[in-house]
């Protein structure tokens, strides 16, 4: 006999045949006899429809991995680009160039952030224009003002600048009047009254008569006019 025993309702059970094929049946007891209703099947046969049930899972499961990581990439590019490009940006304004806008065509809040960027690079740049240009007009009017001026370090009292009227005034080229200090201005009698007045406390403008040293070593009497 192929089973021995009562085995119950609905009961899964496997066995081999004489054949030696190997089956897996489900066999139900038929109720007031003897009787034994059992449906087989091949265990080779059903091995192999899982085994390709599980294969079609694994084949599927792959190509939507495949697919959810491209999806990923290519949202993580159409995020990443738009921030490369405003980084860029960012960079060439540290920089000091100003005509680099960021070109992102987007309804979402990169493209919010982008044209708020490209709006103030273009207030920026016109802050920048109107400060050079005040610049500008500073300068030429320091380097073209008839009276002699040069400007000086509050502390080392070195010459930063100076204008074409003192180098007539005074004799000096460019470079050798950009290397003197205050103090070369000035007759050796009075460099101690000049320290002790330039180390006073004072801000604003202040003015007063003192003799100055030429590159000639002539004395000439200048009314000073200074303003920190």
């Amino acid at each position: 006999p192929l089973f021995s025993g009562r085995p119950g309702k609905n009961t899964i059970v496997e066995y081999t045949r004489p054949s030696g094929s190997s089956m897996i049946a489900s066999v139900r007891d038929i109720n007031n006899s003897n009787w034994l209703v059992a449906v087989e099947f091949s265990k080779k046969t059903m091995v192999e429809a899982a085994n390709n049930f599980l294969y079609w899972l694994i084949a599927a499961g792959s190509v939507l991995l495949v697919m959810g990581i491209a999806g990923g990439w290519l949202v993580s590019r159409n995020i990443s680009e738009p921030i490369k490009k405003l980084t860029k940006a960012s960079s060439e304004i540290a920089a000091g160039n100003y005509s680099l806008l960021v070109q992102v065509e987007r309804r979402d809040e990169l493209g919010k952030l982008a044209r708020a960027f490209n709006a103030m690079t273009a207030q920026v740049q016109k802050s920048q224009n109107e400060l050079q240009k005040k610049a500008d007009n500073y300068k030429l009017l320091f380097e073209k003002n008839p009276m002699p001026m040069w400007i000086v370090e509050r502390v080392g009292l070195n010459i930063l600048d100076v204008n074409e009227a003192a180098i007539r005034h005074y004799g000096y080229s460019r470079s050798e009047f950009l290397n003197l200090n205050g103090i070369d201005l000035r007759p050796a009698d009075d460099v101690n009254d000049y320290l002790a007045h330039v180390n006073k406390p004072r801000e604003g403008f202040a003015s007063g008569i003192w003799r100055h040293k030429k590159k000639d070593q002539t004395v000439i009497m200048v009314d000073v006019m200074a303003d920190d």
